[in-house]
């Protein structure tokens, strides 16, 4: 039983509140991110959200937004900026380190707001509070769906007669892969829905061999996406699998295993991207590292440097790349942007782009006022469907969680533009897996 030593709630902290929110929007709409370097103030709130976000892990809120967004943002964003001057042998310049403390501090608002964090300091204990759960009304139609996707992905490696990742050169050909094929791509992408839906039945009511099927369909999955060339989509399923299970056995987590498997997610991401190039040396290893580490600072750095503010889009370019719904159309915003502030993009393949990261594809559509914007919203929605989840925790609202908090896990590395018509897929098999799995349906 947990023992609590004094407890702070949330309505307490109100005048806390608004003293950060008004500082927040001073800083932002004065003239203080450009002329002065204060990184000093955004590195005590990197500290201060960080070891947040490590005692919350700890006690085992793995799958919790704040989590897994926040860290995120520290990972791929808050680290990067801090590794540039050894990967990079310069100093990284104090605008983009004043906005990205920018967003990072606004989406931690965010987060706080719709939440209503109450402050608990306790001795060492763990309380875990019981869900009702009910098991799949359709469990073999379930796998029939599986089935039908595993044979619908078949046949999409059979048009494009080629295998990525084996290929001269995995990244154009993974592009080819998918060109004229986007409706077979959409049971490519509902497999781990369709993974998570029979974990989640695994766990509300298991039973001999429920948990050895599940495994052979996330192996295969796992295979057909390394086959593919995808990183991040392998990573994103297992966070996504992980935190599901964590909802239904949440334990207390080593700081030791976490540090592993932080590391261990950079080594894969990185072999993966050392292979993707065509080379497996130490030193191409080493040298895919230091991109995994600073890529999308390097790209922030770029914009700030070359994007012509005259040419803010207003939001346009978060729904760029829904042309990509369009037969054989492959080019979206990320695409247009290499060729506005990349000069080497010549090197590259035709059909790819740069990831601008969450807060240089708002600068792009609404300047620094952008990045502190989404990245509030970002905290507010987040947390907003994880209250809605702890209140009432049935199929749906577990599975959108894990979904929208894990689609702007993605939106931290790439932008939301670039996320969301995967986004839009995935919350459409949410829909139908919901019904699937709620509604009992006689055949």
């Amino acid at each position: 039983m947990q023992r609590t030593v004094f407890h702070i709630p949330a309505i307490a902290l109100l005048p806390i509140l608004i003293i950060a929110f008004s500082s927040l929007i001073f800083v932002t709409f004065s003239k203080i991110l450009q002329n002065y370097d204060i990184s000093f103030v955004w590195n005590l709130i990197y500290v201060a959200g960080g070891a947040y976000i490590i005692q919350r892990v700890k006690r085992g809120y793995l799958y919790e937004p704040i989590v897994l967004v926040g860290g995120s943002y520290l990972s791929a964003l808050v680290i990067g900026e801090l590794m540039y001057t050894f990967f990079k042998d310069r100093d990284y310049g104090f605008l983009g380190l004043n906005y990205t403390g920018l967003g990072f501090a606004s989406f931690l608002l965010g987060a706080y707001i719709t939440q209503k964090y109450n402050f608990i300091f306790s001795k060492q204990g763990l309380v875990t509070k019981p869900f009702t759960f009910h098991p799949a009304a359709n469990y073999r139609l379930l796998w029939g769906v599986a089935a039908a996707c595993l044979v619908i992905t078949v046949t999409l490696f059979a048009r494009a007669g080629t295998i990525p990742i084996l290929s001269s050169n995995p990244a154009q050909a993974k592009m080819n892969f998918f060109a004229g094929n986007g409706l077979f791509s959409v049971f490519l992408k509902g497999i781990p829905f369709i993974c998570i839906a029979l974990l989640y039945d695994s766990l509300v009511a298991p039973k001999p061999g429920k948990f050895f099927r599940l495994n052979i369909l996330t192996g295969i999955y796992i295979f057909i996406t390394v086959l593919i060339g995808f990183r991040s989509t392998i990573v994103v399923f297992l966070v996504q699998y992980i935190s599901v299970y964590w909802m239904f056995n949440r334990k207390t987590i080593p700081v030791s295993l976490i540090l592993s498997a932080i590391i261990g997610l950079l080594i894969l991401v990185s072999l993966v991207g050392a292979f993707r190039r065509g080379s497996l040396t130490l030193a191409d290893f080493t040298h895919e590292i230091g991109i995994t580490l600073v890529a999308r600072p390097v790209v922030f750095e770029l914009i700030l440097k070359n994007y012509n503010e005259d040419k803010f889009a207003y939001g346009a370019r978060y729904l760029e790349d829904l042309k990509k719904l369009l037969p054989g159309e492959q080019t979206g915003a990320n695409v247009d942007l290499k060729f506005e502030i990349f000069k080497g993009f010549a090197d590259m393949p035709d059909t790819a782009g740069i990831t601008p990261s969450i807060i240089g594809e708002a600068y792009i559509n609404f300047g620094h006022y952008g990045i502190m914007g989404i990245c509030l919203a970002c905290g507010l929605i987040a947390s907003y469907f994880y209250t809605r989840a702890r209140k009432k925790p049935n199929f749906f609202y577990i599975c959108f969680l894990t979904h929208i908090t894990l689609f702007l896990v993605v939106s931290i590395i790439s932008g939301i533009g670039t996320a969301l018509i995967n986004f839009m897929i995935g919350l459409i098999w949410t829909i139908f897996l919901s019904v699937l799995y709620e509604h009992k349906i006689k055949l």
